[in-house]
């Protein structure tokens, strides 16, 4: 990969961070209350498979996020003046 197309992917990131973070909003489902312990099996069985999304994309959010943190500081970083230095 060239310099410039991974710096446009590492952009991309935050964008892919917020994404993932509204498909996971998406999946959200009202638990039941705390009042009927017995509903709580009931409802983790009927929604399994979007309790596994919603935390596979929350865990995607969380990575695109540290990877876009990480770009942004490289770049900041990048354009700060070295001590000493002639830029």
């Amino acid at each position: 990969m060239t310099g410039t197309r991974f710096e446009k992917l590492s952009a991309a990131t935050g964008y892919a961070a917020l994404l993932c973070g509204i498909g996971a909003v998406a999946l959200e489902r009202p638990w039941p209350s705390t009042t009927n312990p017995a509903a709580l099996p009931v409802f983790l069985a009927d929604n399994h498979a979007a309790i596994l999304g919603q935390s596979l994309l929350f865990l995607l959010s969380a990575g695109f996020s540290l990877w876009f943190l990480g770009s942004l500081r490289s770049h900041l970083l990048a354009g700060r003046p070295v001590p000493g230095g002639s830029r």
